[in-house]
């Protein structure tokens, strides 16, 4: 399993680190269309490559 940062996760969806973690909040779950599963080491937080990999998949569907 490789885990991957909001950093690098920002630059992959083209999205900003602060977006990332507005999404995972429960307080703006609402405003997007899909939940990026994640996991947290400490106060870091990680994002599996392949939930990354399917998302990007999903999207490309969605346009």
């Amino acid at each position: 399993m490789e885990l991957l940062t909001a950093k690098q996760v920002g630059q992959i969806l083209n999205l900003s680190q602060s977006t990332l973690t507005k999404m995972r909040s429960d307080k703006y779950k609402d405003r997007f269309n899909f939940v990026l599963p994640f996991v947290k080491i400490g106060r870091a937080v990680r994002y599996e490559r392949e939930a990354v990999n399917q998302a990007v998949s999903e999207l490309k569907a969605i346009k």
